[in-house]
């Protein structure tokens, strides 16, 4: 099986998409590592009561962002 994406880079919209398409795989591993990130502070780090609280927050919206857009990031591990 294969696909084909097609753009008109003479189209200024169609250049962007394409720029994002080729990008995507960048832009998920932005998404991995921040998440990594976030994990690691709440398992790893000495956290106060304050920042692990800001902390599971940030987290808790980053999912819930990925959620509103119908990712689910283990479908890309």
């Amino acid at each position: 099986m294969k696909a084909k994406l097609e753009f008109d880079l003479d189209d200024h919209s169609d250049r962007l998409e394409h720029n994002r398409a080729l990008n995507a795989n960048i832009a998920f591993r932005v998404i991995f590592d921040m998440l990594e990130v976030l994990r690691s502070n709440r398992k790893y780090k000495d956290l106060d009561d304050e920042e692990a609280k800001l902390n599971e927050q940030i987290e808790n919206n980053f999912y819930s962002i990925l959620s509103d857009y119908d990712i689910d990031i283990e479908n890309f591990r």
